[in-house]
């Protein structure tokens, strides 16, 4: 099971929000928790947040949420995935869905084709994004080390 959003905001859009607010309402909350963050993963796109719910972590039914938001062109690229036994294929089926993105047509938009198309250039595929092939480091791992919680 996955979902993938991609949203080109209105005046409705707040960017002072935080993102991990915009997850948090993509996702149906009732009696599951606070989400927690799950590390990063490299995309064509950047660097994408990855959440998880907190009561969750690493369980057999968990699933990750991920967002990436981008100020111009104003565009937000939002979902949440469950393939994967385990987190690492999670990450992975993330990583591969979203190198799999391709614009088919930007309009009158400049600023959306250009943005897809220096995306392009940084396209891994997606053996590249096996847990085996980018191991995580303290920074992008999932769980999260004492020092990055402030602890």
């Amino acid at each position: 099971m996955a979902e993938l959003e991609i949203y080109r905001p209105g005046d409705e859009f707040d960017p002072s929000r935080p993102t991990a607010t915009e997850s948090a309402a993509q996702i149906d909350l009732k009696g599951v928790g606070e989400l927690e963050t799950a590390g990063v993963i490299d995309s064509k796109f950047g660097a994408v947040m990855l959440l998880r719910h907190a009561d969750e972590a690493g369980g057999p039914r968990s699933c990750l949420s991920f967002i990436k938001r981008f100020d111009q062109p104003t565009l937000r690229i939002s979902g949440w995935s469950c393939q994967g036994d385990a987190l690492p294929a999670r990450r992975a089926a993330i990583s591969c869905m979203l190198d799999h993105l391709v614009l088919l047509t930007a309009g009158k938009d400049p600023k959306l084709a250009e943005l897809f198309a220096h995306a392009e250039l940084k396209r891994g595929g997606c053996a590249s994004a096996t847990p085996s092939a980018a191991p995580a480091d303290w920074v992008t791992g999932v769980e999260n080390p004492r020092w990055r919680r402030g602890i």
